[in-house]
């Protein structure tokens, strides 16, 4: 961001942006939570990592109400423009984050009641890896740091290799024995939510390279997530 001559609008603009951040350290600890609260089979963790949510939407909404009075306001152009726009897509994606988490919680209030299925630390272990590319994401976004942010959206395969290879595992697992139906179901939704987050944060590194650039990558994002073609056939 280029300083202006008023003042007054650098330092909104740098408010935003830091409200952005905020809300991306807030769904990481929202994820965190809900995660150890599954490792842990914890109910109530977990209900508690749900109702922390309200903080990532109040900034969310704190956004919103921040680019409509600076574009009503101030009329920014070119660089300008193209931050508070990207603050906007982020923040969409950071509130989206926040509501996997949650529901991720929401999941684990209800599997702590059911048998253990023995891969909740595989889980966990695919939620460090997208918990580490959201945190890298949000720090690209922090830093305006383009090539940090590249190297986040090439890093988004392995989180949906891992995603589909749990997939299949949880597959497995049902197929093994029927009367973990319900227990594989939410987990499915879990890894489903981990996947989901994975892909809001590579959203937030490409708007950091749109900020930087004035573009937004043209190249098709690989994704590696095979899932669609899971099939009980295929884990026999």
């Amino acid at each position: 961001m280029s300083d202006h001559i008023i003042k007054s609008f650098d330092d909104e603009l740098k408010a935003l942006k830091s409200t952005v951040v905020e809300m991306g350290v807030l769904a990481d600890a929202e994820l965190q939570s809900a995660l150890d609260a599954l490792v842990e089979r914890d109910g109530e963790k977990a209900q508690i990592a749900s109702g922390t949510d309200w903080a990532v939407n109040k900034r969310d909404r704190l956004v919103d109400e921040t680019v409509i009075r600076l574009i009503a306001t101030r009329q920014p152009v070119a660089d300008d423009l193209r931050t508070i726009i990207a603050c906007l897509h982020a923040s969409t994606d950071l509130e989206r984050v926040g509501d996997q988490a949650k529901n991720i919680a929401n999941r684990v209030s209800t599997l702590a009641q059911l048998p253990a299925s023995g891969i909740e630390q595989d889980i966990a272990d695919l939620g460090a890896l997208v918990r580490q590319e959201l945190r890298d994401a949000v720090a690209a976004f922090d830093a305006l740091d383009a090539e940090k942010a590249a190297a986040v959206r090439a890093r988004d395969q392995q989180v949906d290799r891992r995603y589909t290879d749990l997939f299949r595992e949880i597959i497995a697992l049902n197929a093994e024995d029927a009367k973990r139906s319900a227990v594989c179901a939410h987990l499915s939704l879990v890894v489903r939510s981990l996947e989901r987050i994975g892909d809001n944060a590579t959203n937030v590194a490409e708007e950091v390279i749109f900020i930087v650039t004035g573009y937004m990558p043209e190249d098709d994002r690989v994704k590696a997530d095979e899932s669609f073609y899971v099939t009980s056939d295929a884990v026999e």
